[in-house]
């Protein structure tokens, strides 16, 4: 009608409704190596923005800014309660490759960024609808430049027909990780099956599942700024460090359910100390390393130069307890002090760990983030408080279990000190503080609230939340109230 252009939404001009749908679209989150989103509403969906009237439809289709980003779910729809047949799960499915067909066609030259999620109870993966979807990112591998995607045994051999030319971000995953197990088999000619090899414009890459690497990818990886490799057997450590020990971030990780036995680690141990007789240097600036033995991770430090800045380890765990010997790393770490600012410590079987030596070798850290069962009630407290250890530290993470049914106020009375005392310097501390007997006999922990809102309201990211199990309902000190508590202890 001639009279809505005088209307407030009338008058806005063309490219202001752009710049609005592009908002609404490019909600979709690129994280540092995975492609994921929130739950998708109709805001997000070029297709819905497109149907709302002419004008809309004619501004969408003029600008392939608009579909390039393509998020798929195959699954269930998440905000209904609707009970749908199979037979109308698989007619939605099939719509949805129809729809993903049209954007990628009206995306025109665009680098497609592809993030793909199935619920095999929807749909199974070797079913004719599912294969479509990998024939289609095989059939378009060329304008891919981000794509996050399960891989199935069914896909491998659609997939090795494309040629993922365009790649700056991949993140493949074996279905069911780490939970499935059969499927490791297939995935661990990964590298010979899709040619990544061609990827020459990779700079972030992230397998999970133990899936491997084929021999060239060194020579043409030398882009990638950050690699994760998750489920990995050790034994495949030292070729991954070989490869691509070149990136700025790197993340290795064992397997939750498949721990190296002393025989693997026997083995594995000359493979890494090869690598520091061929004078590798891993040139790094952050490091991660997870449920492998500590000397895998000493084998491994020796490699990486003097300029790491974050360090993490995580994952001890009690199959290896003669592999719990703390003092060979810790005598690797005075390398770091002068650079290191970042460190994660996640250790849930030694019950002795050296904190107070590690903390003394680097002197600089400025970000500190602990978990486990190895804490007593004197250990932090005596660090930070008593020894005045890192001086410069500004962000404090604490996940501290349970011990000897000690009383959680005891513990909050000593982190509160720890909090006050590092007044000037700290500007946020997370703490989490797990204790499956919570009961309302803790509830006068809660007098501590009055002095973490003060810290808060001085400009400090404060949270000190308490649970009971790992995961599950929680409790914020700053943010919830006795009825919160009264829910939560008797659950």
């Amino acid at each position: 009608m001639e009279t809505e252009r005088y209307t407030p939404l009338g008058r806005v001009p063309d490219d202001i409704w752009l710049r609005i749908f592009v908002q609404s679209i490019h909600g979709f989150c690129i994280g540092t190596t995975r492609c994921c989103r929130k739950a998708p509403t109709p805001c997000s969906n070029p297709f819905y923005l497109s149907a709302v009237c002419q004008e809309w439809r004619d501004l969408a289709l003029s600008s392939s800014k608009l579909w390039f980003i393509l998020d798929i779910h195959f699954d269930r729809d998440s905000r209904t309660n609707e009970r749908h047949t199979k037979d109308d799960l698989r007619a939605r499915c099939r719509k949805q490759c129809e729809l993903v067909e049209i954007a990628i066609s009206r995306a025109g030259d665009r680098a497609l960024t592809v993030a793909i999620q199935l619920d095999e109870n929807v749909l199974d993966p070797s079913n004719e609808i599912a294969l479509r979807v990998a024939r289609i990112i095989a059939k378009h591998a060329h304008k891919m430049g981000k794509l996050s995607t399960p891989l199935y045994p069914a896909w491998f051999r659609i997939l090795q027909e494309g040629q993922f030319k365009a790649l700056e971000l991949v993140d493949l995953r074996v279905p069911g990780w780490p939970r499935a197990q059969s499927v490791l088999t297939a995935g661990q000619y990964l590298g010979g099956t899709l040619d990544l090899t061609s990827c020459t414009e990779l700079k972030r890459v992230q397998l999970h599942g133990g899936l491997a690497l084929n021999d060239g990818v060194a020579l043409s990886w030398k882009n990638v700024v950050e690699a994760r490799f998750l489920g990995l057997p050790l034994e495949r450590f030292a070729g991954v460090l070989e490869q691509v020990g070149h990136c700025e971030h790197l993340n290795l990780s064992g397997h939750y359910q498949n721990l190296p036995s002393p025989e693997a680690v026997a083995q594995s141990l000359p493979d890494l100390f090869a690598l520091y007789q061929k004078q590798v240097t891993l040139h790094l600036r952050k490091l991660s390393l997870g449920l492998i033995p500590l000397s895998a991770v000493e084998r491994i430090l020796s490699l990486v130069h003097d300029g790491l800045e974050g360090l993490s380890i995580y994952g001890a765990h009690p199959y290896a307890r003669h592999e719990m010997d703390f003092i060979p790393l810790v005598r690797k770490l005075p390398r770091f002090a002068s650079t290191l600012s970042d460190f994660t410590l996640e250790c849930f079987s030694p019950k002795w760990i050296p904190l107070e030596e590690i903390l003394h070798s680097l002197p600089r850290l400025t970000c500190i983030h602990l978990s486990g069962d190895f804490f007593d009630e004197t250990l932090i407290h005596r660090c930070f408080v008593t020894d005045g250890l890192l001086p410069t530290l500004q962000s404090l993470t604490l996940r501290i279990f349970e011990q000897h049914n000690k009383p959680i106020r005891v513990r909050l009375e000593h982190i509160l000190d720890i909090l006050e005392y590092r007044r000037c310097s700290l500007k946020t501390a997370e703490i989490h503080l797990f204790w499956p007997n919570l009961s309302n006999h803790d509830k006068g922990s809660l007098d501590v609230r009055p002095t973490l809102l003060e810290m808060a309201e001085e400009g400090r990211k404060i949270t000190v939340v308490m649970s009971r199990v790992y995961g599950g309902p929680s409790f914020d000190l700053l943010k919830h109230n006795e009825s919160d508590w009264e829910r939560l202890v008797s659950g």
